[in-house]
């Protein structure tokens, strides 16, 4: 945040001279009149952040332009130290550049109904497809250290842009990957950004049988893709490069957000049943993971 009081905060955080309170709303809720925070909340839902400054009390940056993810609900899909669900699948989504991100989720299935929570995320600022297979395999042990035990997690996937196949100074981003024992599979580029887009907004409206939101996400542990969804990844607004008059707009690649939402994007659109079912015989999944496993079967029943 920009505002003077959150950049003294910043730079006092190490002097004991200074002390700075986050007061919630919901402490002062036996001084307010029933109702008044369950009204305020629901006025604020679709405006990030101003909820974040007038019902938690935190600091919250102000987006331009309309969120990509406009389906993505701070009161219903954010939860904090989600717990490993045992017998999901570690679902790693990678996004690659100078600039990369790598988002953790676990991608499980209950009774035929499938679900995603997003339990970490990895970004780094300059950096390579070496250092960046270094950062994985550490964060991996670190945090998921079950991650081989198969009466805890059923497997690792790993799923990336199809850029993935691009030459680089290093030689194919995959090949590289692949000195690692890290072999992604991804999907071709038959579908463009703005469906995919469509199909993981789909994803954070559906809901089980019980009425319960399918996708979550640990705001503790992956707390710049929350940001990225309330606002931080975005189209652009009017006047802004990249705007098109009359037409859809690519999301704005600010270097950030973008990397972390795309990440996650490549997760979603190669795993889901929702995502993959209009393109499981006519745009199939590419690289060595679609030798070795078929997350997603022919249904017997039609």
């Amino acid at each position: 945040p920009k505002h003077w009081i959150a950049q003294l905060e910043d730079e006092t955080k190490d002097d004991p001279t200074f002390k700075f309170w986050h007061i919630p709303t919901e402490e002062n809720s036996h001084n307010l009149e029933h109702g008044y925070i369950d009204r305020l909340k629901a006025a604020l839902r679709k405006n990030p952040a101003m909820y974040r400054r007038m019902v938690l009390g935190e600091y919250a940056e102000a987006f331009d332009g309309v969120p990509v993810y406009y389906a993505y609900d701070q009161d219903q899909h954010v939860f904090e130290d989600l717990s490993w669900p045992k017998g999901a699948y570690l679902v790693r989504s990678w996004d690659f550049g100078t600039s990369w991100a790598v988002i953790y989720s676990a991608y499980f299935s209950t009774g035929g109904q499938e679900y995603w929570w997003v339990l970490k995320e990895q970004f780094e600022e300059g950096s390579d497809i070496d250092r960046q297979c270094r950062g994985v395999l550490k964060c991996t042990a670190l945090n998921f250290p079950f991650w081989n035990d198969r009466t805890i997690c059923q497997g690792v996937l790993d799923y990336c842009d199809p850029a993935g196949k691009a030459k680089t100074a290093l030689g194919s981003v995959l090949t590289t990957l692949g000195t690692y024992g890290i072999y992604p599979g991804f999907r071709t580029k038959k579908r463009g950004i703005g469906p995919t887009v469509a199909v993981c907004n789909r994803l954070m409206e559906s809901r089980d049988a019980n009425g319960n939101l399918i996708f979550r996400l640990d705001r503790i542990h992956a707390p710049m893709l929350h940001d990225g969804f309330i606002g931080g990844y975005r189209y652009p607004k009017e006047g802004e490069a990249g705007y098109k008059y009359g037409k859809d707009s690519d999301p704005v690649k600010d270097g950030k957000y973008d990397h972390l939402c795309d990440a996650w994007r490549y997760g979603v659109i190669n795993v889901m049943r929702l995502a993959k079912m209009d393109v499981e015989q006519s745009n199939p999944v590419s690289g060595p993971l679609a030798r070795k496993i078929n997350l997603n079967p022919p249904r017997r029943d039609y």
